[in-house]
């Protein structure tokens, strides 16, 4: 049975990638229709009104699929298939060429080895859109059997740097920060030693199982060579892909390997290293060498642990970034506590000392109880004086409109009220949206919520 337009997402693009699709020819109106139904289905399009800017555009913009309208400034329909096979590039797109009774002669020059369909028109935008993501999805079908590691079900090496690739591109063009992560089983020689190589093969189909889900769909898991994965995770920056892999390494210690043959259990941990792009080298050779020294480096440590790369940065409000926290009594050793299970480096002050502990950490973030503070909305404006890019978080008590709007008016980036209990762990969060309207908004809050609103603070509320 052929996939409708709605099935295709489900079937379609590899490792969180957006399909694409170039259109080329026809006149503007008939390609910006069609492009409006491609994209209503989440799929980025590009146009090119002639042969010449069709083979710039495919070059860069790699489409999963090119359709092609009889009206071709530049060459002909049957010349531009013959260029985009001739790429290796291209050599996973689908070509789709429309035509009518008017254009018979262009089928015989998109057959077999050129095109892919040929659609006589009249045919609707929808009917087109269809058959071209389906064409996409059968395509990628078998595209995934020459990509996906035979025993494990990850992608394979050579699509692993493929996709590095385009990362670097996009980190080089536009700063969009990635992270790359090895891991490697400890101690899988042993088992292969001593269950034997099926139950080692077990072993891996379960750990890259496990891999897959454990990460974003976004996130391309390949198996590297041996017990070897490399996990490459965009737009995450080094502290938090260590976060992450920390958490990945905290449930695969609770997964057991069963031996089909005796029934033994069979428990096995994984150390990492982690390197990140610019920080870390901006190449791909770069950043794996490096990712990969960090991994030795977590195996000399004792195994069962993730390491960083020299280079990789901790930025303000991610795991590993400096928080200074301005309070007093259990509040303050509670959120203390709680920050450094969380990976964060934490500074303490009073409200005396406060200015000059801030000069001295050069922390990414404050968090500012008022009840260690008598003039908070005050301090607030001080500490935005003394580094005006620090995120500030302000907590209190009091919902007084007053004191919530002189702290925003003061450079507070958020704004938490108390009290919240060790057991329930939940209170208001107040958001202003925005509080120089006056709308003053509550919802639920809990230290869940705390933590995802710090990761926030470092891409800007």
């Amino acid at each position: 049975m052929e996939k409708g337009v709605g099935d295709y997402q489900e079937a379609g693009a590899e490792a969180g990638r957006q399909a694409r699709v170039l259109l080329v020819g026809g006149i503007a109106e008939e390609r910006h229709l069609l492009r409006n139904v491609f994209e209503s289905q989440g799929v980025a399009v590009k146009e090119a009104a002639s042969v010449g800017e069709a083979l710039q555009l495919a070059a860069s913009f790699r489409p999963e699929a090119t359709v092609i309208f009889p009206t071709l400034p530049g060459g002909s329909v049957g010349d531009l298939c013959q260029k985009i096979r001739s790429d290796a590039r291209l050599s996973w797109t689908a070509i789709v060429v429309l035509g009518g009774e008017a254009e018979e002669a262009e089928a015989p020059a998109c057959g077999p080895g050129l095109a892919d369909d040929f659609l006589r028109r009249p045919l609707s935008a929808n009917g087109i859109v269809a058959t071209v993501l389906n064409r996409i999805a059968r395509l990628q079908g078998l595209h995934g059997q020459t990509i996906r590691d035979e025993l494990t079900g990850c992608y394979t090496r050579g699509f692993l740097e493929e996709r590095l690739a385009e990362e670097l591109e996009r980190y080089r063009r536009y700063g969009h920060v990635f992270s790359v992560v090895m891991c490697d089983l400890d101690d899988f020689k042993f088992v292969n030693d001593t269950y034997g190589h099926a139950v080692g093969d077990q072993v891996l189909r379960e750990f890259g199982a496990f891999l897959r889900r454990a990460f974003r769909r976004s996130d391309v898991v390949a198996r590297y060579g041996g017990e070897e994965f490399t996990i490459l995770m965009p737009h995450t920056y080094g502290s938090l892909a260590r976060e992450v892999v920390k958490r990945v390494q905290d449930n695969w210690r609770k997964e057991v390997v069963i031996d089909p043959r005796t029934g033994k259990q069979v428990r096995l941990t994984f150390s990492a290293g982690v390197a990140e792009a610019g920080a870390d080298g901006e190449a791909g050779d770069d950043l794996l060498d490096n990712a990969d020294k960090a991994l030795c480096a977590a195996k000399q440590a004792g195994k069962d642990r993730v390491v960083m790369a020299a280079g990789a940065r901790a930025v303000p409000g991610e795991p590993g970034s400096s928080i200074l926290v301005i309070g007093q009594g259990f509040i303050y050793q509670y959120l203390a506590s709680q920050l450094q299970k969380w990976g964060y480096r934490v500074h303490g002050a009073t409200e005396r000392d406060a200015l000059s502990v801030l000069r001295a950490e050069s922390p990414g973030i404050v968090l500012l109880d008022l009840d260690a503070a008598s003039e908070g909305p005050v301090l607030v404006r001080a500490i935005k004086a003394a580094a005006p890019t620090v995120k500030i978080l302000v907590m209190g008590r009091s919902r007084d409109r007053k004191i919530v709007l002189a702290s925003y008016a003061g450079g507070a980036d958020d704004f938490i009220t108390r009290p919240f209990s060790v057991d329930e762990l939940e209170t208001s969060v107040l958001a202003v949206c925005p509080w120089e309207e006056g709308a003053i908004c509550t919802r639920p809050f809990s230290l869940d919520s705390l933590r995802r609103r710090l990761l926030r603070l470092a891409r800007g509320l």
